[in-house]
């Protein structure tokens, strides 16, 4: 049994194909090869991989692509929208396995909207001013929807989110905290804002309560040690990239 990354197993198939080195793996070597996260890298220069085995191929992925490029039915040979086998969410709750979830959604105008330069005060137009500068260096004028959060941050909008979280949120230990909680943020620099935006509204909570956690961060394993305990802190994760996926946390709320 053998487990590799994509860039190793392709280095060995190209030192055969060009005749250097030993020959560690003949077209016929494997009886299955099972790829997982079958939806990402199975395309382009790595498809290589997958033409130079002979043997049968079985995918995983919870997320089948579909696109022209990216075809994952298609890559596998089977009706497009039909996998050999699916597992559903449905299934998943009914079997324990999962839990549901429900959505609560906060609206907010420029999350909604984006924002429109000349619809400000002239106070909060040398804010936006100040805060474009500040943050990306350059000033555009308008913000679309996606660009706020993403290029432009809004301070308001954070707290009117850490407010309504506060306010809203599910309550653990008879009422008193906050129960488990993953925020997720646009980048390590919308990160740290949250965290800072918290411990300015939240002062006696400072350091403790919200921590952001992002892998270049070498506390960063603690921490996510100490979130999964229903007892332990920090209650509010602000994470990038990091508890995406492949997190088992059962308190979390």
């Amino acid at each position: 049994m053998v487990f590799s990354t994509y860039p190793t197993i392709l280095n060995t198939i190209e030192k055969s194909l060009d005749g250097e080195g030993k020959r560690l793996f003949t077209p016929g070597h494997f009886d299955l090869i099972i790829v997982d996260e079958s939806h990402r890298s199975i395309f382009k220069k790595y498809r290589a991989i997958f033409e130079y085995f002979d043997t049968i191929l079985v995918g995983l992925t919870a997320t089948p692509k579909s696109e022209v490029d990216r075809n994952t039915f298609d890559f596998f040979e089977v009706e497009n929208g039909v996998p050999t086998y699916a597992y559903s969410y449905d299934e998943a709750i009914k079997d324990n396995y999962l839990v549901p979830y429900y959505n609560f959604e906060i609206e907010s105008k420029f999350l909604t909207d984006g924002i429109v330069y000349d619809e400000l005060s002239k106070e909060d137009q040398e804010r936006l001013e100040d805060e474009a500068l500040e943050q990306t260096g350059e000033f555009q004028g308008d913000y679309s929807a996606t660009e706020v959060n993403s290029i432009i941050y809004s301070t308001d909008t954070i707290d009117h989110v850490l407010r309504e979280l506060d306010q809203n949120g599910i309550k653990t230990h008879n009422g008193d905290s906050l129960g488990k909680t993953i925020i997720f943020a646009q980048n390590k620099k919308h990160a740290y804002l949250i965290e800072d935006r918290f411990n300015l509204l939240y002062r006696s909570s400072k350091g403790k309560k919200a921590r952001v956690i992002v892998s270049s961060d070498q506390h960063a394993l603690h921490l996510i040690d100490q979130f999964k305990f229903s007892d332990g802190e920090p209650d509010i994760a602000i994470s990038v990239d990091m508890l995406d996926t492949g997190i088992d946390v059962p308190a979390m709320c």
